[in-house]
């Protein structure tokens, strides 16, 4: 478990720790690599704002006109900053306890309710979406005490999406409050406690240190709730991201579509860039270690409020989706024969797109732990500039930088879908793949230099075994994330092909929510068994090394 969510949460939390000189790779050539690297990652931006900066930033971006549509449509502003504001406070007050408990003392079933936290991030927003309208609507109609005014007001409009997004995103705190907790001197609260009492320790002591960790899973929430489409698309609440794929999907209007998006992309900008610049000194590792037993009746309302939690927001959707989905063997056969080509292309495309920012992020990343000065600084922050944008929005930027002759070929083709995808979430790997850098040790690295000439042989049977668990990590972040994304997928599948969010969602329209609910269950056991399978496959790659080379 551990060695699964640390490099997660490294990753997320965007180190920035001082560097030292890189000893394998040149600096001087993995900086000019990280240039040529953030450049492919924000050409999706500045294709959508070349149009408008050629002019010149004044007469460009900042006339008149411009700035008259975009207040024209800043109500949409609101809407969004309401709604991710509303998600925020209700995951800020559900999953911070649950990350405080699952951290704190030991109790029965600990480990697997760590366990549930991380895979509550293989269920989709847009499933969660689904599955919660229909939960509220069915308690309704089953208790007859349920308040039916409260189920209207969860199944539609802005409260269902915040209920939805605090399911799918708030977990991220729950991870980030963990880090923290792990990250205390555990000889600083003992003196605490045999000084003081509990609820004083955690005022003074404990509460002080989680307050940038909760700032930072909060930013994090907020942002991947602003720039969210299909959620707000299902209880048709009109946002940015969903204006936005109207005036460019409905009514081809692409340079509407980018004046939409400014607002909300410098918003998201800034967030993430602050809550970096938050979390630059703070220390990301666990203490380890057997936490003690706490008392009879503190095990049973930490274990009884976990269960409440996790079986609300993770167990309850899943198994509504399988009662909905039907008991009959000839239902599911059937769901798995039409979803079996639409099932194989979201994977295949998921993995692509990992593989394809693994590869360039282990080099990148390299640089971002071990780089100095202005470049490297300027391409920290850059590097993130795609975690702000809202996938339709890179989408239509990449629409735009490969749709011309000479990128015909990838344009017309599913590497065009892939490149997206590996765009889109290049910065949780580069972040990842940075953390596990930083674990290098410099003593080990430098022997290894000394003794072989062969960086290849160093990288492989030195660095790669420590690499190892957050290559790992990267890779199955990546995969599910590309396996849940329907934004992108929108606009940017090629003709003939569908992932199977896409099938999902064109079912809908047509009422078959049976069939609905049965592909979203085999979406779910598929990216479990996928990711799972990737993670062993990387993480075993550094302990078959240390096995050869021990025999």
């Amino acid at each position: 478990m551990n060695r699964f969510v640390k490099p997660i949460v490294r990753g997320f939390m965007f180190p920035q720790t001082d560097a030292r000189p890189g000893l394998l790779f040149s600096e001087k050539r993995l900086g000019i690599f990280m240039l040529l690297f953030v450049v492919v990652l924000i050409a999706p931006v500045l294709a959508l704002l070349w149009p408008w900066i050629s002019k010149g930033i004044v007469a460009g971006i900042f006339a008149p006109a411009i700035l008259s549509d975009i207040w024209a449509d800043l109500r949409l502003f609101g809407a969004s900053i309401q709604i991710s504001a509303m998600a925020t406070f209700i995951s800020l007050v559900v999953w911070v306890p649950a990350g405080v408990i699952l951290s704190g003392e030991e109790f029965f079933g600990r480990r697997f309710f760590r366990l549930a936290c991380v895979l509550s991030f293989f269920i989709p927003p847009f499933l969660h979406a689904l599955a919660w309208p229909e939960i509220f609507s069915f308690f309704s109609g089953l208790t007859p005490g349920f308040p039916g005014h409260f189920a209207a007001w969860m199944t539609s409009g802005m409260p269902a999406c915040a209920w939805v997004f605090c399911a799918a995103f708030g977990p991220i705190i729950a991870i980030l409050v963990m880090a923290g907790m792990e990250s205390l001197d555990p000889e600083t609260v003992a003196a605490g406690r045999m000084a003081r009492q509990g609820s004083a320790v955690f005022s003074q002591i404990v509460f002080p240190a989680l307050i940038p960790y909760v700032t930072a899973g909060a930013i994090l929430v907020f942002v991947f709730c602003m720039v969210n489409f299909e959620v707000p698309d299902m209880f048709r609440v009109r946002v940015y991201p969903v204006e936005i794929f109207i005036r460019f999907a409905a009514f081809y209007d692409e340079q509407g579509a980018v004046l939409l998006s400014l607002p909300l992309v410098v918003a998201a900008l800034v967030a993430v860039w602050f809550q970096a610049r938050l979390m630059g000194s703070r220390s990301y590792v666990g203490t380890g270690g057997k936490k003690a037993d706490c008392q009879k009746k503190a095990r049973a309302l930490r274990f009884s409020f976990c269960t409440m939690i996790f079986g609300a927001m993770t167990l309850l959707p899943v198994l509504f989706f399988i009662h909905r989905a039907g008991s009959s063997g000839t239902d599911w056969i059937r769901a798995v024969y039409d979803a079996k080509d639409a099932l194989v292309y979201t994977l295949a495309t998921a993995a692509g797109a990992a593989f394809l920012a693994l590869v360039p992020g282990i080099f990148a990343g390299c640089f971002l732990a071990r780089g100095r000065g202005a470049v490297h600084k300027a391409t920290a922050y850059l590097s993130l500039v795609p975690l702000a944008v809202p996938p339709i929005v890179l989408a239509i930027g990449m629409i735009r930088v490969c749709n011309r002759p000479v990128l015909g070929l990838l344009y017309d083709s599913s590497l065009f879908f892939v490149f997206c995808l590996a765009i889109c979430y290049a910065p949780f790997v580069l972040k990842i793949v940075e953390a596990g850098w930083r674990n290098v040790p410099a003593q080990i690295e430098e022997a290894a230099v000394m003794a072989e000439k062969s960086g290849f042989r160093i990288f492989f049977s030195v660095i790669l075994p420590f690499l190892s668990p957050s290559l790992a990590a990267a890779f199955v972040t990546c995969f599910v994330l590309s396996c849940a994304n329907l934004g992108t997928a929108v606009l940017a599948l090629s003709p003939g092909h569908e992932t199977l969010l896409i099938r999902m969602y064109n079912f809908m329209h047509y009422g078959a929510m049976d069939r609905v609910f049965a592909q979203g269950v085999i979406l779910l056991a598929a990216t479990v068994v996928c990711a799972g399978a990737g993670w062993v496959f990387f993480a075993g790659v550094g302990r078959g090394i240390q096995l050869f080379q021990k025999q």
